[in-house]
């Protein structure tokens, strides 16, 4: 399978993101723009070593310049075997199949957020 599409809101620097990935995607950019805070929300949902405490939102990680309530993540994958076909056959062929999500929605805690 391949992370396709990523969806993140109300997260860190994310307010509103829809990221577009490629069968070989590049993610560069200068510092402290939010690579590292994308692929956080990647682990949050694909990493199954992270304890109920990891998982557990901070203050700091709600998107600070407008009142947000919800952490959303959203992982759209599509089923695709890299090993058996070129970059351009996977992304072609696979694009009609079903794909699937992975969903992280986070409400803000009255201790977190007053």
């Amino acid at each position: 399978m391949l992370i396709e599409q990523i969806k993140i809101k109300g997260f860190r620097n994310y307010e509103d993101a829809l990221i577009n990935l490629q069968p070989k995607t590049l993610i560069i950019g200068s510092n402290d723009v939010g690579k590292s805070n994308l692929l956080y929300a990647l682990r949050i949902l694909l990493d199954k070593s992270l304890s109920e405490a990891d998982l557990e939102p901070a203050d700091s990680d709600f998107y600070a310049f407008n009142d947000i309530e919800q952490i959303e993540i959203i992982i759209k994958f599509i089923n695709c075997v890299m090993q058996e076909k070129s970059a351009e056959e996977c992304n072609e062929k696979y694009r009609s199949l079903p794909v699937f999500l992975f969903v992280f929605i986070l409400a803000a805690t009255e201790h977190l957020r007053p």
